[in-house]
């Protein structure tokens, strides 16, 4: 047959389409149905399935929970449970391929034997994803007797307590495609890389006991020409004469969980030519301005690749943890799941160091906000007139905003509500010409239950209601969705539906009346990932110091205050009105409490 000739049609000549319902499908049908929602779900998710996920079709009858006990797929991918759970899964499974993970971080005698269990199927492993206590490592040490793990891709570990550990010679024998440790020491692992240095396509290292000098990093990335992604929370050291470039042709997923001098260059060394996505941790430092201009390019890179359409904000509450978001999908309302653009993290600043954040933000992001469509805010506030102006003077970059999505107790943000303050006589203008909605997710449009509080003719719903009633702007378009959301009374819902439109305000009705956790706002949020270092609170000290010119270089030759303030604004300004907001909803433009008191 000619290579152009069409293939033959098949013979469809006496075919009987056959009448099956749930109730007389042969067991093989039902054996492919769950097999098919397994693998459909795999390949949409990149994971085997949870049992929540299929589990389900065992409802339908007892022939179909009998036909799925019977198929070995859908059992193996393990999500760890009880024991019995995990022996039913074990069992059921057969010899598939295990895909398992779970938390085994409580070090009790019940979760060494869950991982025993797990490790007597090691010629089945091909993926390994959990959190685990050293004790329980260190028990299944004592027992041993394990086999190989020839087949295994993924290994993905976090271990709590600080003690070394052999455990992980039970995979030196794997090829692993991708690798995840947390809470190790090097030499706990570097066998691992040298067996899989040409097959990782995904290394990450956080909390790793460990201080290479740059060169040394940037020899082993060089061993890695697979790599597509690379998370990073070590501290390295300076190298006398370091490299030049070092080429990672196929990296698009670069996150660095401590940015300093160090990191910066090797960040500058390093070629990545198909980069779509740069995380970067920023902490308050003297060396922040050479840090930053440092890793511009890759900022740069990443930022013109593609128009992004999505910026998020997120704060873990007053003076917190900060993150900031541009993407490409304009539906992405999460850093967590972002795969694309830039993502700058920022702690340890406090409140004095908010001016510093916006300063940072705006000098390295403003020129590619314009084609932002969608701008999500979560609970972030601004606590004096200069930073609220900035982050205004940031929006007004930001021309096509459609969709505005507020989530929280803090909003003072947007000081002026969502309209540009007139000049002298003239009219307000919106701050966002293209917004066609705005929902409100458990924001609390007041501070406090307290209506006649101090605060309260600067509360949201004020800067939403009075600026658009004199606002250039047709806000008959602009659709409102209230959920969740607190100390909001009926009257102010009317209000909202008078100044924008009666069919434009979409409420659920909920009327609950919340009052701050004055524990919690004042709180330090404790470590709670890889974005997370030691630097709690020095913003503070760091702002005074700077603001003293009492600063202390250390070892790094060279570098002057100078090199920072392009970035960090030193300068006093004794004018300045503090804006505290305890409760978050509330602005106090026209106060002159000084609650913050700091300089930056």
């Amino acid at each position: 047959m000619s290579p152009n000739t069409p293939p033959l049609e098949p013979d469809m000549t006496g075919y009987v389409k056959p009448n099956y319902t749930a109730a007389t499908a042969p067991e093989e049908i039902i054996s492919h149905i769950a097999s098919f929602v397994v693998e459909d779900t795999r390949a949409r998710d990149n994971e085997a399935p949870p049992p929540s996920k299929w589990f389900s079709l065992t409802a339908v009858c007892k022939r179909w929970t009998n036909a799925i006990a019977n198929t070995a797929a859908p059992w193996a991918g393990i999500t760890i449970g009880s024991i019995e759970s995990l022996q039913k899964f074990l069992s059921r499974s057969r010899n598939e391929p295990l895909t398992v993970k779970g938390d085994l971080s409580d070090g009790d005698e019940e979760n060494a034997e869950k991982f025993s269990m797990v490790m007597q199927h090691t010629h089945r492993l091909q993926s390994l994803c959990i959190s685990v206590s050293h004790s329980v490592l260190n028990r299944l040490v004592s027992l041993g007797g394990y086999g190989l793990t020839p087949h295994l891709e993924v290994l993905e570990v976090t271990k709590t307590g600080l003690e070394r550990t052999s455990a992980l010679q039970w995979f030196s024998d794997s090829q692993l495609r991708i690798l995840r440790l947390t809470g190790f020491h090097f030499s706990d692992f570097s066998f691992l890389l040298d067996t899989s240095l040409t097959a990782l396509t995904e290394l990450s290292l956080a909390n790793i006991e460990w201080n290479p000098v740059v060169d040394e990093m940037l020899n082993l990335l060089g061993q890695l020409p697979q790599l597509k992604r690379l998370q990073l929370g070590i501290v390295m050291t300076w190298s006398l004469n370091p490299s030049e470039t070092t080429s990672l042709p196929a990296l698009r997923y670069l996150a660095l969980y401590n940015l300093g001098a160090t990191e910066a260059y090797l960040l500058f060394v390093l070629d990545t030519p198909s980069l779509e996505y740069l995380g970067l941790k920023i902490v308050p430092t003297l060396h922040l301005g050479y840090i930053l201009y440092t890793v511009q390019d890759k900022i740069d890179q990443v930022c013109t690749r593609a128009p992004l359409r999505g910026c998020g904000m997120h704060s873990e509450g007053p003076g917190g943890k900060f993150y900031y978001m541009l993407t490409e999908d304009a539906a992405s309302k999460t850093c967590i799941e972002q795969d694309t653009g830039l993502l700058l993290v920022f702690e340890g600043f406090g409140i004095a160091g908010e001016h510093a954040i916006t300063d940072i933000v705006y000098l390295y992001t403003w020129a590619y906000v314009v084609n932002v469509q969608h701008l999500t805010v979560d609970n972030y506030s601004a606590h004096t007139q200069p930073v609220a102006r900035s982050w205004l003077r940031l929006f007004q970059f930001m021309p096509a905003v459609q969709t505005l999505q507020l989530w929280g107790q803090h909003s003072s943000v947007f000081a002026t509500g969502l309209c540009i303050p007139r000049e002298l006589d003239g009219a307000w203008q919106p701050l966002f010409s293209a917004l066609l909605n705005i929902n409100f997710l458990a924001v609390w449009f007041r501070p406090s239950t307290d209506v006649d509080g101090p605060d309260e003719e600067n509360s949201l719903i004020e800067r939403l209601v009075k600026p658009y009633q004199s606002c250039d702007n047709p806000q008959e378009l602009i659709t409102l969705t209230i959920r969740e959301s607190c100390n909001i009374a009926d009257y102010e819902v009317e209000l909202l539906r008078y100044a924008f439109t009666s069919e434009g305000v979409e409420w659920d009705g909920r009327q609950e009346w919340c009052d701050p956790d004055p524990e919690w706002e004042n709180s330090v949020s404790e470590d709670d990932g890889h974005w997370d270092d030691e630097n709690d609170g020095e913003g503070d000290e760091i702002a005074a110091n700077a603001a003293e010119g009492t600063e202390d270089m250390g070892d790094d030759a060279g570098l002057t205050i100078e090199d920072v303030r392009g970035v960090v604004d030193e300068e006093d300004d004794a004018d300045e009105v503090v804006l505290w907001d305890d409760g978050g909803a509330g602005y106090l433009g026209d106060t002159e409490e000084d609650d913050c008191d700091i300089d930056w």
